[in-house]
């Protein structure tokens, strides 16, 4: 399973070259195919031509804001987990990128540790997923009373908009 979440494609933006570069060097020593592109455009091209695991996406890049990136990620490939990282620890942007479809956020200074943390957790959450729909696709589901809730291997989650924007917001502040 480790073998099979550290050959993950990796897609790191940023028009910062040296963090780019950085983070190319240390994410490849620990087994990931590291890409990186300097401008959103360079970088949406990318997303069109080559399957990505994962994305780093700085919040400001000189031709769009992380949060178009995402959006416009999105359109290519659905789901296509981003993480943005940013300089700015102000909550209302957490909440902003996390809303358009972030998987996470990262705060500047960028530390290793955390980063491949964020890393192995969403490469080894999609692994879950597949892992997850399978199971699921080979059971039925067991629906509740209420419309629009969902059980499997114990949990319950809503499917309406207020409950996605609840489990997003439990996904922002529960690492605080």
């Amino acid at each position: 399973n480790y073998l099979h979440l550290n050959m993950a494609k990796i897609l790191l933006v940023d028009d910062d070259m040296d963090i780019c570069r950085l983070l190319e060097r240390f994410l490849s020593r620990h087994g990931y195919d590291v890409e990186a592109a300097y401008s959103g455009k360079a970088a949406l091209d990318l997303v069109s031509q080559k399957s990505f695991d994962l994305v780093f996406c700085d919040f400001r890049l000189k031709d769009m804001e992380g949060r178009d990136f995402i959006e416009k990620s999105h359109l290519i490939t659905p789901g296509l987990k981003v993480i943005i990282i940013t300089g700015y620890s102000d909550v209302r942007v957490a909440v902003d990128v996390i809303k358009r479809g972030a998987l996470d956020y990262v705060i500047k200074p960028l530390i290793p540790d955390e980063i491949l943390g964020m890393t192995r957790r969403a490469i080894e959450c999609s692994g879950v997923q597949r892992n997850t729909e399978a199971a699921a696709s080979s059971s039925p589901l067991i629906t509740t009373r209420k419309e629009g809730l969902k059980k499997t291997a114990g949990f319950i989650r809503g499917s309406s908009a207020s409950a996605k924007l609840m489990h997003n917001e439990i996904k922002l502040v529960a690492p605080t």
